[in-house]
């Protein structure tokens, strides 16, 4: 069995590279190319490969360089910008000379060499690479020649020019005639394969090949021969050209209709090699659960920005879904993993519970036994923790990313586990996968070493460019692991360096949620995890949620650069006039700041005195007056005794996310503290000192041992401008889209309204029974009640408790909870308004009106929610809706204590409350 798997394994991972690479093909665009000549060396770490052809082109009568600049349209299509011509002036001969473009051989320049005819033909003779030959056309006559040295190939070209009778054409060794050649020849074969059909041109002139002739690119390709050049290192500079070269072509994506086009063609040999071995009803079955999983995976990439996203089935095996990350983040990535198995795994038990309630039967009951049982065993088994399973790569993003020694250890210690439950249920794929994940813990650990001493070197900044940064790394895992003539792997390694590098972190909040989330998919039951997340989900519109996320980040970047052109009085004054953000009244004297600098030993920064002179505090940003600021030594030993604090505190960049800084205790305790830090150890920091501690960061937020850190308390106050204007927008925003939604309801009734709030299906009320809406109250219950109460419900109250004796979704309560207030309810809400709550009513427009608390305790409760309270040890009701038919605001009978809102019927309370949910 295990011998079958491993074949399986083997001709899957053929299969996925021959996708991979026809896709590739497929994507790549063939573009105008024009050349000129430049004045330039070879190439910075290609000048040693330039250097010796060099010398045995010229001991082989060829003479040059003569070099060319390519320029394409479009631009980004192009994978060579340089190359190197020689001429033989006596035999007609040109040689091309390209940077390397083969991970196998990456000390050899690619070359060809040509002839031109005089009768307009012009004849390529390409070593090693077959993309001349594979797209010949009459004017463009090409073979692939295998000679290890100049001389070789030159005298096999030779040969091919001898099959042709045509004398040369002595101006294709003029300057313009090279130019020609390199530009419009090109162009000219470009559009001949156009018109044969071989390409296409979309409606933007774009040109790519059709899939029989990718097809034929690619037969060719995977029958040329290998160079077999001795494995010399490669240096660094020359891996960081490769590297952005096969970058490049990664880049490349195909039309819609190609990437349909694969994944229906993998789907049908899945389908059919599937059927051969289980039959055609399993296979199905199979595939579905597969496809659901690996679109979970898809939607995920599209919904988080992901680029080049793709999905393919693996005929035997399974699945796999692909696309570019530019702006990494664990947390992004942990969900990305999640959204394959949790889909599939919801599915399973909402089918398991239709299977327990009777809803099949005969032969489909069967069938949806396997069904259920494939749907969890699939989704369940992509969730251990291991790579390269979705559970793997979901613990390698909850842990940091600069624990890469950490990451191995957990990896091996996981891949070990799961071997252990993969020879258990007798799943050999995964025996495979676990022990080809330990054979690589070498390389974790390798490029474990090289993270150190990026990380104590400092990290290269993005704003150097991702080649240069590429470089770094490449340097680095040089010195750590010594030169390398395995371009691909080492490559692979520098790529997944800088890529961690530029991981954004999770917080401890992410962190917390998705770890919850994914050790509850461990754990059984699951019921309620996964609830949860289908509650959080359903309904969502992507498009439109990734539309007004584009919006409000373009809005937050003009308003921070709105904010960098304020002086800061005109920051702190506007912040003092938002609500959440109100300052402190008065500014502190000089002499209020001499004191403090003399109670601290120590002189505030000029930026803290120009603060301080404007407002003696900030409580929006948490900033204490200067009386009560107070060393960091102080708040840290005051944290000692709520909180576990290291030794070290880690600092992050707040204008590079991916760059943290550890930074001793000792050396942080010399700062200053301008907030209270509370029991929850937040606050805010300044450093004094004259040199920095963590370079550029002066001023510190500073929560549950990590730290952000910026470049001023200027900037840390233009944040928080930021946040509050967007916050305010938001909210603006989100008003104008309540006000439209209440225009459209303005005509609904109680029945469209109703209709918003689903009742929960079956599967839900499997899950949580409480939430299911119950029936409606018979006459009697609903005279019983008012009864009770000494009044008459008013119609549409009626008419709702007559379909529905309470909606536990919107807290409104069944009949028989109905009724006046209780002591300690009372005694909770006068707490929360003294003088009574200031209720908004819509209708007169004007401002808020307060119900007095005499008032407020004769109106009915007939909404709210019980809230654990932990000093008091048990449930507290906390009301939300009142009907008060006696209230004298004209025109309210309804009072929303959440929103602080009034409304003249029940009805007017669903129709805000579908507007609110529509809103959102």
């Amino acid at each position: 069995m295990l011998i079958y798997d491993a074949l399986f394994f083997a001709a899957a991972i053929i299969l996925l590279l021959f996708v991979l690479q026809l896709r590739q093909l497929l994507a790549r665009v063939f573009p105008t190319v024009s050349a000129r000549m430049v004045r330039i060396q070879a190439p910075k770490g290609l000048a040693d490969l330039y250097d010796a052809a060099h010398e045995e082109l010229k001991t082989l009568g060829l003479e040059g360089p003569i070099w060319l600049m390519l320029d394409y349209e479009p631009n980004e299509a192009g994978l060579f910008r340089v190359c190197a011509v020689y001429r033989h002036a006596e035999e007609q001969i040109l040689a091309w000379l390209f940077p390397p473009a083969d991970l196998k051989a990456p000390n050899r320049l690619l070359t060809y060499w040509s002839s031109s005819l005089i009768d307009g033909r012009t004849l390529i003779s390409q070593a090693f690479d077959p993309y001349f030959e594979s797209l010949a056309i009459p004017s463009l006559p090409a073979r692939t020649i295998h000679g290890k040295s100049f001389g070789e190939q030159i005298e096999q070209h030779r040969e091919f020019r001898a099959g042709f009778v045509e004398s040369g054409d002595p101006g294709s060794l003029r300057e313009e005639g090279i130019i020609r050649l390199a530009g419009e020849t090109m162009n000219r074969q470009r559009d001949a394969l156009v018109e044969k059909g071989g390409f296409w041109s979309d409606s933007s002139g774009v040109v790519r090949a059709r899939l029989g002739m990718a097809a034929r690119m690619l037969w060719f390709l995977w029958r040329r021969k290998n160079p077999g050049d001795p494995a010399a290192p490669v240096p660094a500079s020359r891996l960081a050209l490769l590297a952005r070269v096969m970058e490049r072509a990664r880049r490349m994506e195909p039309g819609m209709e190609v990437q349909l086009g694969l994944f229906i063609a993998s789907v049908a040999l899945s389908v059919g090699l599937g059927a051969i071995l289980w039959g055609l009803q399993f296979a199905l079955v199979l595939l579905l659960v597969l496809i659901l999983h690996e679109l979970g995976h898809y939607l995920a990439m599209r919904f988080f920005g992901y680029r080049n996203v793709h999905m393919l089935a693996l005929p035997l095996v399974g699945g796999v879904t692909m696309g570019l990350d530019e702006n990494p983040s664990a947390a992004r990535r942990a969900w990305v993993s999640l959204m394959g198995p949790v889909p599939g795994i919801i599915l399973g038990w909402a089918l398991a519970y239709l299977a327990v309630t009777g809803s099949f039967a005969g032969d489909a009951a069967g069938w949806m036994a396997v069904t259920i049982l494939l749907f969890l065993l699939v989704n369940y088994l992509n969730i251990l923790p291991m790579l390269p399973l979705d559970g793997g790569h979901v613990v390698q993003a909850l842990l940091p990313p600069r624990w890469i020694n950490v990451q191995a250890v957990v990896l091996a210690v996981t891949c070990i586990v799961g071997i252990g439950v993969a020879l258990v249920l007798d799943l050999y794929i995964l025996v495979i996968l676990g022990g080809l994940q330990l054979f690589a813990l070498g390389s974790h650990f390798k490029t474990g070493a090289a993270m150190r001493r990026l990380l104590d070197r400092g990290v290269p900044p993005r704003s150097q460019g991702r080649s240069s940064r590429l470089l770094n790394v490449l340097r680095v895992l040089e010195e750590v692991a010594g030169p390398t003539a395995k371009a691909q792997s080492r490559i692979a390694q520098a790529e997944q360096i800088l890529q961690t590098l530029d991981t954004q972190p999770m917080s401890w909040a992410q962190r917390g949620v998705i770890g919850t989330l994914y050790a509850a998919l461990l754990a059984a039951p699951v019921a309620a995890a996964l609830f949860a997340f289908w509650v959080s989900w359903e309904g969502l519109d992507i498009e439109e949620l990734m539309a007004r996320n584009q919006e409000i980040e373009v809005e937050r970047v003009a308003l921070a650069g709105q904010a960098r052109g304020m002086t800061l009085e005109a920051l702190v004054e506007d912040i003092g006039r938002s609500n959440d953000g109100t300052n402190r009244e008065g500014r502190a004297t000089e002499e209020a700041i001499q004191a403090a600098e003399q109670r601290l030993g120590v002189d505030l920064p000029e930026p803290v005195r120009e603060l301080y002179r404007l407002t003696d505090g900030m409580p929006g940003l948490g900033i204490v007056s200067v009386g009560e600021i107070e060393s960091a030594d102080s708040a840290f030993a005051g944290l000692r005794e709520n909180l576990p604090i290291g030794d070290t505190l880690t600092v992050t960049d707040v204008g590079d996310a991916l760059t943290s800084r550890e930074v001793s205790l000792d050396r942080a305790a010399r700062w200053l503290c301008l907030s209270r830090p509370g029991s929850q150890g937040v606050m805010t920091l300044i450093d004094p000192a004259r040199s920095p501690a963590v370079p550029g960061m002066r001023v510190f937020t500073y929560e549950y041992g990590w730290a952000v850190g910026y470049p001023s308390l200027r900037a840390r106050i233009e944040e928080h401008w930021t946040d509050l204007k967007a916050a305010q927008r938001e909210a603006e925003r989100h008003r104008e889209r309540k006000l439209q939604a209440l225009e459209k309801l303005a005509d609904a009734d109680l029945t469209l309204l109703l209709g918003e709030f689903q009742p929960f299906d079956p599967v839900s009320a499997f899950f949580a029974p409480q939430l299911v809406w119950p029936e409606g109250a018979s006459a009697a219950t609903i005279g019983a009640a008012e009864d009770s109460l000494g009044l008459r419900l008013p119609p549409d109250l009626r008419e709702l408790y007559g379909r529905h004796d309470g909606v536990p979704l919107l807290g409104i309560l069944s009949l028989q909870e109905v009724g006046k207030w209780r002591p300690r309810t009372a005694a909770l809400v006068g707490n929360q308004f003294p003088d009574g709550p200031e209720v908004a009513y819509s209708g007169d427009g004007g401002e808020p009106v307060r119900l007095e608390s005499g008032v407020l305790l004769e109106c009915a409760i007939i909404g709210g929610v019980s809230l654990p309270v932990a000093e008091v040890g048990e449930p507290v009701f906390v009301p939300r809706l009142l009907w008060c038919p006696r209230s004298p605001i004209s025109g309210v009978h309804y009072v929303d204590l959440d929103k602080m809102e009034g409304y003249p019927t029940v009805t007017d309370f669903l129709r805000d409350s579908v507007a609110e949910q529509r809103a959102w």
